[in-house]
């Protein structure tokens, strides 16, 4: 079974993104916001222009790389990546001050907020494939307990389901520690 991206799920994606970027750069730069939709506002701002950005780089690079070798080539992940790191640093820099501290705090929030993105989605897929397994089991299948494979540089790590979905909440469990933290200080 494949999954498909909708355009509603990428646009979902960088919203939760936004959205998890505003409350991390609330929380470093708040006595730069007076309110916490400012914080919101230009979370959703440096989102969307990363995403038009990186929509652009791709829309150029591709055809270019396709001209250069014949062949069909994707936008290097580091490019993409630098891209999106250059254009937060300076917009963070130029818009909350601060100079390279804040450029480093920007970019801070945005790894936290992406790599929070990315665990939501992570859960959301796996229960999601948790689910479809414990129903054909349910329904007499012979799938007894579902596992989940990761594989890199030819070593092969398989764990539970459960197990899976427990390893992918762990950074939300510090995160939580962290603000539980500093809010009963």
């Amino acid at each position: 079974m494949l999954l498909e991206c909708k355009p509603a799920a990428i646009q979902g994606t960088h919203l939760l993104l936004a959205g998890l970027l505003s409350l991390t750069v609330w929380r470093l730069f708040r006595p730069r916001f007076e309110r916490g939709a400012q914080a919101v506002a230009f979370s959703v701002f440096t989102v969307a222009h990363a995403v038009f950005l990186t929509t652009a780089l791709r829309c150029l690079y591709v055809p270019a790389a396709y001209a250069g070798s014949g062949k069909a080539a994707a936008t290097p992940s580091l490019l993409v990546y630098g891209t999106i790191a250059t254009y937060t640093s300076i917009a963070v820099s130029r818009a909350l001050g601060g100079g390279l501290k804040a450029a480093a705090k920007g970019l801070l929030a945005l790894f936290w907020a992406a790599s929070e993105t990315g665990l939501l989605l992570g859960i959301a897929i796996g229960a999601y494939f948790f689910w479809r397994a414990r129903t054909q089991v349910s329904e007499g299948s012979s799938i007894e307990n579902p596992t989940v494979s990761f594989e890199a540089n030819g070593t092969t790590l398989e764990l539970g389901a459960l197990g899976a979905l427990g390893t992918l909440l762990l950074p939300f469990l510090v995160h939580a520690g962290i603000e539980a933290y500093y809010r009963l200080r």
